[in-house]
């Protein structure tokens, strides 16, 4: 079977793609890009506080370098410190960033 003739009712593919009164076809605007780098949500802003707390309550002289504590060892201290005041866990890049280490 090959298909030469596609046939189909012209009205109701005009009314189908135009917008507005009907008399002009639609008109297609690209997705416009957000000229500022959002800013961070309330929940990111608390996670990363409860972060910082307990980074200051289990480092109080400073979070030490990676050389001397690694970042998996460090996310787990602060996750230990956050169960402890029975609060939820906070994620590793939340925890990196609070400590300097991430962007």
């Amino acid at each position: 079977m090959i298909w030469t003739d596609l046939c189909f009712d012209r009205k109701q593919f005009v009314t189908a793609f135009v917008t507005g009164d009907g008399n002009e076809p639609p008109i297609h605007t690209p997705a416009v890009q957000p000229t500022q780098p959002r800013e961070r949500t309330p929940r990111k802003r608390l996670l990363r506080e409860r972060a910082r707390r307990a980074l200051s309550e289990r480092y109080p002289s400073g979070v030490p370098d990676r050389a001397s504590v690694s970042d998996v060892e460090l996310v787990f201290a602060v996750n230990v410190r956050i169960e402890k005041s029975g609060q939820n866990t906070v994620s590793r890049e939340t925890i990196l960033r609070a400590a300097g280490r991430l962007k």
